[in-house]
């Protein structure tokens, strides 16, 4: 889903993705976890809801694989100023 999608696509898929992201907080990390990471930063600013949970991933002490790490911080990034309100 490239971020290149329509609004409606976006709108649709955010919240699927957002619950994607549900095992962060239990330290887990599987692959369709991690491809959620990824698309939130493609999506950019409509899937800022993901912003608190990214960041608790960057401040955590657990160990997550390193490109959590990585498109945590593309995520956080790319939603710009829409996570800082």
């Amino acid at each position: 889903m490239p971020g290149g999608a329509s609004p409606a696509t976006r709108e649709t898929a955010v919240p699927v993705l957002l619950a994607a992201l549900e095992p962060l907080r239990a330290a887990r990390a599987d692959e369709p976890c991690r491809a959620a990471v990824r698309y939130v930063a493609r999506i950019g600013a409509p899937a800022a809801a993901a912003a608190p949970l990214l960041e608790a991933v960057l401040s955590s002490e657990r160990c997550f694989p390193a490109d959590v790490y990585l498109a945590a911080r593309a995520a956080l990034a790319a939603f710009g100023d829409h996570h800082r309100r």
